[in-house]
């Protein structure tokens, strides 16, 4: 799994003090891009797909799961 989130309040608190971590800079990787679903498919696996935020025109970022059992989609 992937940007997944919890909240719960035994999470210990945020320090403002603390350091933290620094930006990610770069640029895409180069070469042709799959989407998960049709690389599922390519793939003979079973996929579920859950998007979490636009990412672009057309396109969503998100969490997926892929088996090679069947799987049920929530």
């Amino acid at each position: 799994l992937q940007e997944t989130h919890r909240r719960s309040d035994r999470i210990p608190g945020y320090d403002p003090g603390l350091p933290g971590g620094s930006a990610v800079t770069g640029g895409p990787p180069d070469g042709e891009r799959e989407g998960v679903v049709e690389a599922a498919e390519r793939l003979g696996l079973a996929v579920v797909y859950v998007p979490g935020m636009r990412n672009g025109e057309h396109e969503d970022r998100g969490n997926a799961i892929l088996s090679t059992l069947p799987l049920d989609d929530p």
